[in-house]
């Protein structure tokens, strides 16, 4: 991993122990001695951006922390092309969130759709952004690594709006012991539906030649079929979003009711709402009582 900048971290148990006088230099970081009872209330590393290399090129990852206690960590992915600083500079999560404790990281995306693997038939120029894998293994995975963060049976959450909410639900589905929560805002779970879009047909090549590809693990739909799914779910879409069709949001409430009727689901609908940030700022709220409910 490449960093940007890193602050020191806050908490010496995550990586090693300090000498008498309190001060050790690890291999990578500093780490300055705290007692132990702090734990609860110290972020475990202040703020951060660090690069993370895929196919040649470097992503960003930043990493938001609370000035007081901390309650937990949540992953938060973005749509299809949006910033990192989207959801921070158009919606009112970043300040609420830090201010309920939650250590908030922004991994950047591009215009990935969260696939687990990049194909042949994938466009050349879209194979330079992350898969999903990629998410789970070098950003996640360093995370824990380096941080302590998201590790398992911990308090995680992951969140998403547009392709970003697809991608929250397939994250969940891949590790459900690691979170505890998950929210997709506005999120197209079903690509079979939509054999004539660009866009998965830019990732996935033409439906009527790769239809396992497009029905496979690669639709959360049929994932969610094949998982036994345990980490409780807020679902929301506004009803007039005429760029992610309601109807996906609908597919979604079908089948869950239907064959794991058992999950602890939230169903949100705004019979007003479109795909844009008006809407998803309205929600921020009401994804943060559901973490905290459940």
């Amino acid at each position: 991993m490449k960093f940007i900048y890193t602050l020191p971290f806050l908490f010496l148990a995550l990586l090693t122990s300090c000498s008498e006088d309190g001060i050790e230099t690890a291999d990578k970081h500093q780490v300055v001695q705290e007692d132990q009872t702090q734990f609860e209330s110290k972020p475990l590393v202040n703020d951060t951006l660090y690069k993370v290399p895929f196919n040649g090129f470097e992503f960003d990852v930043e990493i938001k922390t609370p000035k007081g206690r901390v309650n937990g960590a949540m992953l938060v992915l973005q749509g299809w092309d949006f910033p990192i600083t989207d959801w921070c500079d158009s919606t009112s999560l970043c300040e609420e969130a830090l201010n309920r404790g939650y250590i908030l990281v922004f991994p950047e995306m591009g215009k990935s759709v969260y696939s687990e693997n990049h194909y042949a038939e994938t466009r050349l120029d879209w194979k330079q952004y992350p898969t999903r894998k990629w998410l789970r293994d070098s950003v996640i995975g360093e995370l824990q690594s380096e941080y302590g963060l998201f590790e398992e049976k911990g308090n995680n959450y992951v969140l998403g709006l547009s392709t970003g909410g697809r991608g929250a639900l397939l994250l969940a589905l891949d590790l459900p012991a690691v979170f505890s929560g998950c929210a997709s805002l506005s999120g197209d779970y079903d690509q079979f539906m939509f054999p004539n879009d660009n866009l998965y047909i830019g990732y996935f090549g033409v439906m009527k030649q790769f239809e396992k590809r497009w029905k496979g693990p690669e639709n959360p739909k049929q994932f969610l079929l094949s998982k036994n799914l345990n980490v409780p779910l807020y679902i929301g879409h506004g009803m007039k979003d005429s760029v992610v069709p309601y109807k996906h949001f609908e597919l979604m409430k079908e089948i869950i009711e239907f064959v794991q009727p058992e999950v602890k689901v939230q169903f949100h609908t705004d019979s007003t709402a479109q795909h844009n940030y008006t809407y998803w700022n309205s929600e921020v709220t009401n994804v943060l009582n559901f973490f905290e409910k459940n």
